[in-house]
Parts: C-alpha cells; structure tokens; sequence
C-alpha cells in the first residue's frame, strides 16, 4: 500500500512544497501554503494572483491625488471628510479583499471588516447629499411639491415605510435615512454571525448551509432597500443638484453596492448549488469568496476612474437649483408660464410706455396717408 504521508502535516507542521490544489477541503490554506502552491502551479496562476495587487496600487495613487487636490481646495471641512470616505472606499475595500485573496483563511473576519467600512462610505454619501442641500429643512423647501419616490420601483413591496407618489417633507426624509441606514447594523451584524459559526466549525458544507443562506438573503434584502433610497434621492435631485455632478456620483454609488453587495449574495447561491467553476483564481473551498473578491477588485479600479471626474472637480459657485415648477404636470406648466409672461408684461412700466409710442407712431402714419389720399382726389 502505497503511503501518503507526503500529503499530510508531519509533527504539527505544513507541508508548504505541496502543489496539490484541493476544491472539497474543509480548511482553507494558509498565507505560506499558498505562496508555495501558487509558485509551484506555473506562470499563469502567478500572472492571474499579480493583477489585484497591481489594480490596488494604481487605486492607491488615485486616491493620493484626489486627496492632495481637495486639500488644496477652499471648501468646507465637513465636505471635505465626506468626500474623503468616499473616495477611500476603493482602496479600502480593494485591500481588504487582497488580504482575503492571499490569506483565504481570513476572508470571514475580511468581509466582516469591508461590510462595516463600506456601510459607513453610504451613509456618508446621503450625509454629503443632504449638506449640499444645507440640511433637511432646505431640501424639503428645494424639492417642496415634488414626487420623489417613483412608480412601482423594484423592490417598492418590499419598503412599507416609504409612500408612493409623495412630496418631499422632513419625516420622510427621516425614513429615507433610515431605509439607507440600516445596512450599517445589517452588513456587520450578518458577516459577525458568520465568523462565529466558521469559528465553531459550521461551515457552508455542514448542516448550517441553510442559516448561511437565509442570512445572505437578509443581506441582499439589506441591499436592494438601500439601493431604493439611493434611486429616489438620485431622481429627485438631478435637477436640484446638477451643477454638482450629482447624477454620476450616484451612479457610481449605486453601482458599487450592487457590485458589493448583489454580487456576492448571487455567487454564493451559484456556490451552494456548485455551479461555480472550482479553479479561479485558484482552487478552494470558498471558492465564491475568491470569485467575489477578484471581481470586485476589477470593478472598484474601474469605478474608482470613474469617481475620480465624478468627485475631483472645483465645486466653488455651485448652487442647489430651486425648481418647483418643473415638476407640475405639462397643462400646469403651459398656465403658469402665460401668467407669468402676462405679470411681468402688466408690471414692466417701460414695455407699456415703449408699445405705446409705437402704436401712436402707426396711427400718426395712417392719419398723414389719408390726408394725403384726401388730398390728392381734391
């Protein structure tokens, strides 16, 4: 019988020389494990394991220069801590999730600690919204009379304390914080429970499969009503706000939770169901976090380009857009658009006395003509 002692620890010690990949594993690898296994498995692992760390340091000097030029801006210390956490957020969470690719071992207290950095990158992004509006107060007189919540938007069912088709007032602005809010008890709260079954031995194989998968379905519900207040904020305030570049701001936004958030909820269901190629990056038994994390660092570099024309920009004589009357209904608006060209025809002293002139004119013309006609048939 052939032996196999090669395969195993020997005296309490790891076996770092051992290229052999193995996908149903109950114990991820170790840092040093993995370094020898990926420089056993050939230049193509090696090229694959480069590209994160690459795309981070390219992240990293964004954010440097982001950072120096809004230092260099005369703006109000407050925006400029906002803007801060939101532009750290892709370096942040590309790091984090650079740890987790190297150290697999740690990818729960990695997703623990990227969820609760994260949930404070959004609030601080419906924080910096409402301090371009100058507080609640103003943006419910901004956006007075408008209807900012939009028609059977996915997942309106879901959100019972937001109504439908309803101006904008201070309670529901309260209730739109607290529909973004909540992710910043929800994303930690979840990825905490998870450590401590990983801790006790319940991994997504075992029997707590299902309680794995009833808390990646309260994480995506997390984030789908987060994303609901995201929309209805970003409709409301593209007019109020466009000199701002706010439409591109949420949309980086929002497309940074659905990376995060969504992506990661759909990977694991593909996971569970092995429906997920075991081999990319490199073979594991989490495979769905190796496959998360590789692509959300792909995605952050790119979204962090497009955060970099979106946030670093001179904001100086920027102003919130007062604009009541252009969210009437088209009738309304043709009514009040004739009332005020009649006021202001009826007030302006100098366009009456000016038509005048000219209307006398004509008629000193017609009277000259007819003498003159008169004269001529005498």
């Amino acid at each position: 019988m052939p032996s196999t002692s090669t395969n195993q620890p020997q005296n309490g010690t790891s076996d770092l020389t051992n290229p052999i990949w193995d996908c149903q594993s109950l114990v991820s690898p170790s840092a040093p494990e993995l370094r020898a296994k990926i420089a056993a498995s050939g230049p193509a692992t090696i090229a694959t394991m480069c590209v994160p760390p690459i795309l981070l340091g390219f992240m990293i000097i964004l954010f440097i220069d982001e950072t120096i030029f809004l230092s260099r801006q005369s703006i109000h210390w407050r925006k400029k801590a906002y803007l801060f956490w939101i532009l750290g957020c892709f370096p942040m969470l590309s790091t984090f999730y650079v740890i987790g690719l190297f150290a697999p071992a740690t990818s729960d207290v990695v997703s623990f600690a990227a969820s609760f950095y994260f949930a404070i990158c959004l609030k601080k992004f419906f924080d910096l919204m409402l301090f371009y509006y100058g507080g609640k107060t103003q943006m419910e007189e901004v956006l007075k009379g408008v209807d900012v919540v939009p028609a059977n938007p996915f997942p309106c069912c879901f959100v019972v304390c937001c109504c439908r088709n309803q101006p904008i007032t201070v309670s529901r602005i309260n209730k739109l914080q607290v529909v973004v809010y909540q992710v910043i008890i929800v994303y930690p709260l979840i990825y905490f429970i998870e450590s401590i079954l990983t801790a006790e031995g319940f991994s997504r194989l075992t029997r707590a499969a299902f309680l794995y998968e009833v808390l990646g379905y309260i994480g995506s519900l997390s984030s789908f009503m987060a994303l609901y207040g995201f929309v209805i904020i970003n409709r409301a305030s593209r007019i109020p706000l466009q000199q701002f570049g706010i439409r591109v701001k949420c949309i980086c936004i929002q497309l940074l939770l659905a990376f995060n958030s969504i992506q990661g909820f759909l990977l694991g269901v593909l996971n569970r169901y092995d429906k997920l190629y075991c081999g990319f990056p490199y073979p594991d038994r989490k495979q769905a976090f190796l496959y998360h994390a590789y692509l959300l660092i792909c995605e952050l570099f790119l979204l962090s380009i497009v955060a970099r024309f979106a946030f670093r920009r001179s904001e100086e004589g920027c102003e919130v857009v007062m604009t009541h009357t252009l969210y009437v209904t088209p009738t309304l608006k043709k009514i009040t658009s004739v009332s005020e060209k009649s006021l202001e025809l009826c007030s302006n002293d100098d366009y009456i006395e000016n038509e005048d002139k000219k209307y006398e004119g004509d008629f000193s013309d017609l009277n000259q003509n007819a003498t003159n006609v008169k004269s001529n048939y005498v």
